[in-house]
């Protein structure tokens, strides 16, 4: 049976099947040139990022990262002229394959930012989680506090300027769903679900495994498409259900926002928590860059003292007076 979704202001439905249609071709050709664009956007910005000393180019890479991820979410799921590709394009895939269609443009994209962006633009759940198991260490916290957050909010506030600047504002149901109203407890339920679901297959691959970035892709696909048909939402990822909710700024009273904000920021958190209190055995084996750099540094100063040790130990055993006889 093909997938549908139905299209604001429009009552027919566009079928998967409707792949052959010129309307749907063009809506194909808009996807895979705004990923081309994407991935050219990547590979440059980053090139240019390595030019600078590592502080920048980490701050750089960071903020590359998750503007490349505004780009991606905000052309997956309403119908567009090719023509109008520069300035207004949003949701494209849903529209005209539904939720099939959403699927594989999300796991395209999402491949496409794991392999290009090297661990950087990582999930805000995830470092929550890895800043308060080192709360006693402030090397760690010096990552998410001086590099980390000011990428991600310099990211917003640019691409809230850019939505504005190229009149860019999505006119589809997103904005005017049950997102900003919903059913609280369906969409508790479905966030807390989502995180946990992240943590559990996540964290049986190292970032180094072969097909870490398959199965990383593979598993937001599926928690993405899940959420997007249950609440109007991605859930389990805040700063991408942040950027989109900079869309709907305009049309929704800023009143109806706490609520909804509150439960979309931190119910994926506290699901990925419980999962990984519940799921303890085998130890989760995924870190972020941040944690392997931290971890890294901490065996380097160990290393450093063991071979001080021994060096003291060595020259103390080479002035030790000796009874030659």
């Amino acid at each position: 049976m093909a997938t549908r979704h139905l299209i604001k202001g429009n009552e027919k439905a566009i079928h998967f099947t409707d792949l052959a249609t010129i309307e749907s071709n063009e809506a194909f050709s808009t996807f895979a040139l705004h990923t081309t664009v994407v991935i050219v956007f990547l590979f440059g910005s980053r090139k240019l990022a390595s030019w600078f000393r590592p502080s920048i180019c980490d701050f750089l890479n960071e903020f590359i990262a998750m503007l490349a991820y505004c780009a991606c979410f905000y052309s997956q799921g309403s119908s567009l002229s090719l023509k109008m590709y520069l300035f207004k394009i949003s949701d494209v895939m849903l529209a005209h394959f539904g939720y099939t269609g959403l699927f594989f443009a999300i796991f395209l994209h999402m491949y496409i930012c794991h392999s290009l962006n090297e661990g950087h633009g990582e999930n805000m759940v995830i470092l929550m989680d890895e800043g308060l198991k080192n709360t006693e260490n402030d090397r760690y916290s010096s990552y998410l506090v001086s590099l980390i957050v000011p990428a991600h909010t310099a990211t917003l506030i640019v691409y809230f300027l850019l939505l504005n600047l190229f009149d860019m504002i999505p006119t589809q149901p997103f904005c005017e769903n049950s997102v900003l109203e919903p059913i609280v407890i369906v969409v508790i339920v479905c966030g807390f679900f989502c995180g946990a679901v992240l943590h559990a297959v996540l964290r049986r691959f190292h970032r180094d495994d072969k097909y870490h970035d398959v199965v990383s892709a593979l598993i937001y696909a599926a928690v993405f498409t899940f959420s997007h048909a249950v609440i109007g939402i991605y859930a389990a990822h805040p700063f991408i259900t942040l950027s989109r909710l900079l869309g709907c700024m305009k049309s929704i009273n800023i009143n109806s926002w706490p609520i909804p904000f509150i439960i979309h920021m931190t119910l994926p958190f506290l699901g990925w928590i419980f999962a990984s209190k519940m799921l303890r055995t085998p130890p989760s084996k995924y870190e972020s860059i941040w944690q392997q750099r931290y971890d890294e540094e901490l065996e380097d100063e160990l290393n450093e003292r063991i071979d001080l040790q021994q060096e003291q130990w060595n020259h103390g055993y080479n002035l030790r007076p000796r009874n030659n006889r």
